[in-house]
Order: C-alpha cells, then structure tokens, then sequence
C-alpha cells in the first residue's frame, strides 16, 4: 500500500467524532462546504479536522493555509466563524473547543474507569484526620507528650533510689 493510499485509508476509516454541540457543528460543517470547495486542500488534510483546527485558531493550520490556493478564502470564513461563536458563548472560541474535548474525556473515563473500594478512607487516614486537625491537634499532642513524659518517669523513678 503506498503512503497516499494509506493516508486515504486512514482518513475514510470508521471511527468517532466529538459531538460539540448544534451551534459549534453549525461553524464546523459550515467550514466543511468551504474546505469541500478546494479538493486541493480537502486532498490534503481531512476536513471536519481541519474546520476544528482552524477554530481552535492553530497558528501552524492557518500558516500551511495561507500559501495554499483558496486557503485564505478559508481562513477568512474560519474567521466568522470564529466571532460567530465567541459572540454566542462569551468566551474564545480556542477554549469552547477545548472545553467539549475535556468534557468528552471526562465522559469516557466516568464510563470506562472503574473505582475500587480503595478511594475510602484506610485507619491511618482516619488516625490522620484527627491528630492533624486544626483544634484538637494542639491538645492531642500535649496528651501525648504528657503521657510519654509520664511513662518514662514511672519507668525510671525505680532505678533512681
């Protein structure tokens, strides 16, 4: 298989996408039609990739884009785009991406992962909770030392005569 046909392979494979929500879809299949228009592009880099790339505002896409034919046609629909989505949601729209890839993460983990009984509490973490706490740590100390004080004297005292 030679590396073009491998790449093609790769790229039409079946897999998964992250569903990012009505509106940021909306900009990503948007940014699909324009990339779609220029096969050149589309030829090289696939294009759902691409539209999320160039919203997360990835200076290197956006450098290989622009000596690229149409590639500033893209850029400045990329662009839209782009204030389209920080109008609606307030915020960049790099971190939106970013925040339905970190929730779609935590999705998969909360699914896959499964916690043991080891995340209760063991004795010695009880012990610490208590000996360490902000009010009785002070007091349980002293205690202590009191009675260290206390056992050695007993213990001594004999031997002193």
């Amino acid at each position: 298989m030679s590396p073009h046909q491998h790449k093609q392979a790769y790229t039409q494979r079946e897999g998964f996408a992250i569903d990012y929500g009505r509106e940021i879809e909306n900009e990503i299949a948007i940014l699909q039609e324009g990339i779609s228009k220029h096969s050149h592009i589309e030829s090289q880099y696939p294009a759902r990739w691409l539209a999320i790339k160039l919203l997360e505002g990835d200076s290197d896409i956006k450098m290989r884009l622009q000596v690229l034919e149409g590639g500033k046609e893209i850029l400045a629909l990329a662009e839209k785009s782009i204030a389209h989505l920080e109008e609606i949601y307030g915020v960049d729209a790099d971190v939106i991406i970013a925040d339905h890839h970190y929730g779609w993460i935590n999705g998969l983990v909360k699914e896959t992962v499964k916690r043991t009984r080891e995340d209760r509490l063991t004795g010695s973490d009880k012990i610490d909770q208590i000996v360490t706490h902000r009010l009785l740590g002070i007091p349980i100390f002293l205690l202590a030392m009191w009675a260290v004080f206390k056992l050695t004297a007993d213990v001594s005292a004999p031997y002193l005569d």
